[in-house]
Formats: structure tokens, C-alpha cells, sequence
């Protein structure tokens, strides 16, 4: 394994939601990133805020979940083709970070940017809220019941310190 390879049950991902702000040639790009842990979290984060930035031009994303980031979505809101969510996207990726949802909003400054200057925007928008943000290493847990007889009480703690069990 990599050292910078995790195992199958850690994922690195944002102990909170982060912003940040990044500007080229007048135009303003507001970066945000949210830890999420399924697409309706993404949508719920979404909805808020194309109501605070409801005059915004765009509002561009993408989201990776899994362990790894193999489930991801972006969309680039009416920007040229893939100069918008997959910069988005990229940004998340080269923290590492995912169970993360990165939304960068344009006001449009009246100077157009070209797709160069699109991407740099959008990835940069998105760095600029992670520098902010808190990278965190989650573990994937799940409820565990279990019944026994009492006075296998001793037999069971021994086992479950044994495992590593909290």
C-alpha cells in the first residue's frame, strides 16, 4: 500500500463546511465545500445556496463519495463544457478528500475569462475553501447487536477488546 493509500474502511474527507473566494477580471468565484454523506446531502446544500446567491450566474459543482471517490457527479451550470464541475472536481481530488461536496458561484465581472481562465476559476475558487477547511481521516463504522447468555459477559469484552472495539 502507498503511503498515502488508505484502507478499505477510512475515507479523509471535512470536519466542517468551509468557503473561500477567489477573483479574476472582475468576475467573483465563491467557493464552497461541504462534508456529505449521500447525493440528497448534496442537493439540500445546493437548494440553500442558490437562494442566498439567487443572482449568481452560476452555480457549478461536483461531489465524490465512497472511501476512495469512485461515486462522483459534476455539472458546470451553463459554462462551457468541463470547465467548471471537473475543475471542481480535480480540486477534491488532489486533497484527497471525499464524502464532500465543492460548489464554486459565479458573478460574472463583465470580462469573459476564456476556458483557461474558466478552469483556473473554478479549481482555484475551490482551493481557496479547502486552504480554510479542516481535513479530517473518518472510519466507516456500523451498529453491531449482540445477545449472550450473562455469564459470557466476561468471554465477550475480552473478545470484543481483543477486535479493537470501542
Amino acid at each position: 500500500m502507498s503511503p498515502t493509500a488508505r484502507p478499505d474502511d477510512e475515507y479523509t474527507t471535512l470536519l466542517n463546511p468551509c468557503e473561500g473566494l477567489f477573483k479574476s477580471k472582475g468576475s467573483k468565484h465563491f467557493g464552497y465545500v461541504f462534508p456529505i454523506q449521500n447525493a440528497l446531502d448534496a442537493e439540500k446544500h445546493l437548494a440553500q445556496l442558490r437562494k442566498i446567491h439567487h443572482t449568481a450566474r452560476h452555480h457549478a459543482f461536483a461531489w465524490r463519495l465512497g472511501t476512495h471517490g469512485e461515486t462522483y457527479r459534476t455539472y458546470d451550470d451553463g459554462e462551457p463544457s468541463n470547465t467548471a464541475g471537473p475543475p471542481i472536481l480535480g480540486a477534491l481530488r488532489s486533497r484527497g478528500v471525499t464524502h464532500c461536496l465543492g460548489v464554486v458561484i459565479r458573478y460574472f465581472g463583465g470580462t469573459k475569462l476564456g476556458v483557461g481562465g474558466l478552469i483556473e476559476a473554478y479549481r482555484e475558487a475551490t482551493f481557496a475553501a479547502l486552504d480554510n477547511g479542516t481535513i479530517v481521516v473518518r472510519q466507516i463504522t456500523c451498529p453491531l447487536h449482540i445477545s449472550f447468555p450473562y455469564e459470557k459477559m466476561g468471554e465477550v469484552m475480552s473478545f470484543l477488546k481483543k477486535c479493537g472495539a470501542p
